[in-house]
């Protein structure tokens, strides 16, 4: 009996130094049974079922990995809605319209809409939202069809907010990009605090660059570079995700200092 149980203890230890890696298979409940054991006088019995929350095989080592407790990450914000293309974006307030000015570099909105009426870019939108402190929002983006037959995409954005800091330079409000994913599976990296595992998240991550950084003002620029090759399933859309974590990644933030801020933005993708 003392043997099972240190080596319950060991595994214990093993699964919260070396976490497994989730698979990428629906989210599904998995009930893992711990015997007792029925022989040599040491009693039959079961320890009661413990439902584990995650995807794929649970075995060993790794069963405890998946337990919520050891993995509890970011919220959900309330609303997941998609980034529009801008003709679609009808009410349009104050912040996205600051966020177009930002974007053209202009004094005024109707000089940056003139600008925007008269590219042959491709603009998406996203209209005033608001979120809550240690949750993300995943906005779906639909490409374009036109834009998937090129080999290269450029991409612009900007994001204007309510103001925040910068901890170790990354914003409090930050912006990702992500391709060949579903809303369930990027959902579950987050709710489950993946995303901090670059190697994790790496073969889903299109890289971007922060071009302007005024945070203390709410404005944050970024860029990069779609490599269409790497769509591997271009019927999915491209996965917009905004996380607002003040001070940084803590688990229940969203209990324990429940601020909200703001946000829109305006996405520029050009051939």
């Amino acid at each position: 009996m003392k043997n099972k149980i240190t080596a319950i203890i060991i595994l214990l230890l093993l699964s919260i130094l070396n976490p497994a890696q989730a698979s990428d298979t629906a989210s599904q409940t998995v009930s893992a049974t711990l015997s007792r054991g029925g022989g040599g006088g040491g009693g039959g019995g079961e320890v009661p079922t413990l439902p584990i929350v995650g995807g794929g095989v649970i075995s060993g080592a790794s069963l405890l990995a998946f337990s919520p407790v050891l993995l509890a990450g970011l919220s959900p914000n309330s609303i997941i809605c998609a980034a529009a293309p801008i003709d679609c974006v009808c009410n349009q307030k104050n912040y996205l319209k600051i966020a177009i000015i930002l974007h053209f570099c202009e004094k005024n909105y109707k000089e940056a809409t003139s600008k925007l009426r008269c590219s042959k870019k491709h603009f998406f939108a996203q209209n005033d939202t608001t979120i809550f402190n240690g949750s993300f929002d995943i906005q779906p983006l639909t490409m374009p069809k036109e834009l998937l037959n090129q080999t290269t995409i450029k991409f612009k954005a900007t994001i204007y907010s309510d103001p925040y800091k910068d901890i170790k330079g990354i914003p409090e409000l930050s912006f990702g990009l992500y391709r060949n994913i579903s809303v369930p599976n990027l959902s579950r990296k987050f709710e489950t605090q993946q995303f901090l595992h670059h190697h994790l998240m790496m073969r889903y991550e299109i890289p971007i660059e922060i071009t302007q950084a005024e945070y203390s003002n709410g404005i944050q620029k970024i860029s990069g570079e779609i490599k269409a090759q790497k769509l591997d399933m271009p019927d999915l859309p491209l996965m917009v995700v905004v996380k607002y974590t003040e001070g940084g990644f803590k688990k229940n933030q969203k209990n324990t200092n429940p601020k909200v801020i703001k946000y829109a933005y305006l996405i520029e993708l050009e051939k």
